[in-house]
């Protein structure tokens, strides 16, 4: 992992094409290394492509991760819309996501 991470940065440094961006971004929010830095490369790459499903996915995951349930949610519903509710990462977010909104949920019940 962290080879392909020094790899990632290495190419980054002579270029800021977005699919490198959000890989390491995405990388660095799903293993939980650095989940505000991986929010950052995943932003950079939405700069470039506002409307990308997978770089939205990327960003939801990583709002999921630090317990933004709510923000994580609205994203997924762009997701699903663009990517379709059969894609397997897509849907297996989504059910994270929807339980973390229903535990939230009854805490404050």
């Amino acid at each position: 992992l962290s080879s392909v991470m020094a790899k990632l940065k290495h190419v980054l440094e002579l270029s800021d094409d977005p699919t490198y961006l959000n890989y390491l971004g995405y990388l660095l929010i799903d293993h939980e290394i650095d989940v505000k830095g991986g929010i950052a490369y995943v932003k950079k790459a939405l700069e470039q492509e506002k409307n990308s499903p997978f770089y939205l996915d990327s960003l939801a995951w990583g709002y999921y991760k630090q317990g933004k349930c709510t923000e994580a949610s609205k994203l997924m519903k762009t997701v699903r819309k663009n990517l379709g509710k059969d894609d397997p990462e897509v849907t297996s977010h989504v059910k994270a996501i929807n339980r973390c909104i229903k535990q939230k949920k009854e805490k404050k019940q």
